[in-house]
């Protein structure tokens, strides 16, 4: 398992590893970790990584035939060795293309998706870019769901959110049941929830934290509690008090894809302090 890593102003600095393309770390110019990774996480490709930021994609959480969250967590993308800092700031690109393996699955289409890992010049702002093209030669459209699945550090025990009210949500815990979100949500308990038709700029005031969105209707919003936590094995039993998950996706209506066309979507998180 290859990992990189690109710094900016100050302390800065943003890791990624091939497996999965998946962001562990990122910490602003004060040197702030920003994301949350176990320190039990797997990091010799015998599971997804737990923490950072993992893509999931073709398939969100269970919401089709493939295991949970899709194969692009569990696969090593190529990095491109040759792509380098940009107008933007440092950054990494990584790709994924289709396989004997993926094309044996429940999702068996053509694709190339690139990735895009940018770390804006002050090094308070991060920006991750997913683009999904459809290279399927016999004319067929597909579909599928995502979210980059990111976990923010923050003491969940003192953390609200209060741009949720109001809004519809499908309820995990409750096998997927359709509720509405009143006031805050608090984090007393386990909380997995999928929240249809979110603001495209969202806030973690425990951490200090802006994340913007472009392409991703929809939020999920995870912390395991206690039992959940003890019930994961690659996470120590009180970790749950040291995170947030808050997870930009496309979840309640499926992007679709004509062939030879490419869909979009990105996170950028501004960190303020």
């Amino acid at each position: 398992m290859k990992k990189d890593t690109i710094t900016a102003s100050g302390q800065s600095s943003v890791t990624v590893y091939d497996f999965g393309a998946h962001v562990t770390s990122w910490k602003n110019a004060s040197g702030k970790e920003i994301l949350y990774t176990s320190p039990s996480a797997k990091l010799d490709g015998s599971k997804a990584i737990r923490g950072g930021i993992p893509i999931c994609f073709p398939q969100f959480g269970k919401k089709g035939p493939l295991r949970q969250h899709g194969f692009a967590r569990n696969s090593f993308w190529t990095p491109d060795e040759s792509f380098g800092s940009t107008e933007d700031g440092p950054a990494l690109k990584y790709t994924l293309r289709d396989t004997g393996e993926t094309r044996q699955s429940a999702w068996p289409h053509s694709f190339e998706a690139a990735y895009f890992v940018t770390l804006a010049p002050d090094g308070n702002s991060l920006t991750v870019e997913l683009q999904v093209k459809n290279t399927n030669k016999n004319g067929e459209e597909f579909s599928f769901t995502t979210a980059l699945h990111s976990y923010f550090c923050c003491n969940s025990q003192e953390t609200t959110l209060s741009e949720y009210s109001g809004l519809k949500y499908e309820d995990n815990i409750e096998s997927g049941v359709e509720k509405t979100q009143h006031g805050i949500i608090e984090f007393g308990k386990e909380v997995d929830r999928v929240y249809l038709g979110t603001k495209s700029t969202l806030s973690l005031p425990s951490a200090n934290l802006v994340i913007e969105k472009v392409n991703m209707p929809d939020a999920v919003v995870w912390n395991p509690y206690i039992e959940k936590t003890a019930a994961l094995s690659d996470m120590p039993d009180d970790d749950w008090k040291k995170f947030i998950c808050i997870e930009p996706g496309r979840i309640g209506e499926p992007a679709f894809v004509k062939p030879g066309e490419t869909w979009t979507c990105s996170l950028t998180l501004l960190s303020t302090s």
